[in-house]
């Protein structure tokens, strides 16, 4: 790779690079499936809060990764599935009015649940307490997404990232570090246990794993 790959934050002016290849990394999931908007605005969610973050990794021409984060301190309405939804639910509606075959992809059928509850959220705005919300919390920072361009997969490009999501996470204050990633996924489980991730516990059809990291990397 060129000399000119730097990691760094991104700001709403880089969005339509880091679009593009969440789209190529992603071609099959639903946020792709729903469109530029739709994967626009999801990804847009992570600058509008100094509670989340989104780095890129860029050849000054395009977007090779990206990963964004969160703080999970109990201070947020909701958390980066419901987030997202709201932030992009007007998007996600007129997607699937335009593209009504949609309703039965895999991904949103295994969600309708969540749709449903969000959709509660919606109409009542209801909003658990912080104080409830942070009987439950250890805080920690969350790596919710992380994509690589296909053309740069398996050149260290992943390692980068997550590399920098560390090193961001410290900057914020924390050391402790989770996500979550299905349990099919072999080759993510692999990149994140050689990166020193360790599993803690099965949820459904996922595992969650930890980091500690130190305060010097």
């Amino acid at each position: 790779m060129s000399n000119k790959i730097q990691v760094s934050e991104a700001g709403f002016s880089d969005l339509n690079k880091i679009v593009a290849c969440h789209q190529a990394a992603f071609p099959g999931t639903l946020s792709t499936k729903l469109g530029l908007n739709v994967s626009r605005k999801m990804l847009e969610w992570y600058l509008v809060s100094d509670k989340r973050f989104l780095l890129w990794i860029t050849d000054g021409a395009r977007c090779l990764g990206y990963a964004g984060g969160m703080i999970a301190d109990g201070t947020q309405v909701h958390g980066s599935a419901s987030g997202t939804i709201q932030y992009a639910f007007k998007e996600i509606v007129r997607a699937l009015i335009v593209r009504p075959w949609l309703w039965f992809h895999s991904e949103l059928a295994a969600r309708y649940s969540l749709i449903a509850r969000n959709l509660y959220y919606r109409l009542v705005r209801y909003q658990t307490p912080v104080s409830k919300r942070q009987e439950f919390i250890t805080p920690h920072v969350s790596l919710i997404v992380i994509g690589v361009h296909p053309e740069f997969q398996g050149k260290g490009v992943g390692d980068q990232l997550l590399k920098a999501f560390e090193q961001k996470s410290i900057a914020l204050g924390y050391r402790r570090l989770s996500l979550t990633v299905l349990a099919n996924n072999i080759k993510a489980l692999s990149a994140y246990n050689r990166n020193g991730w360790q599993i803690v516990e099965r949820v459904g059809v996922s595992m969650r794993m930890e980091k500690c990291v130190e305060a010097k990397l």
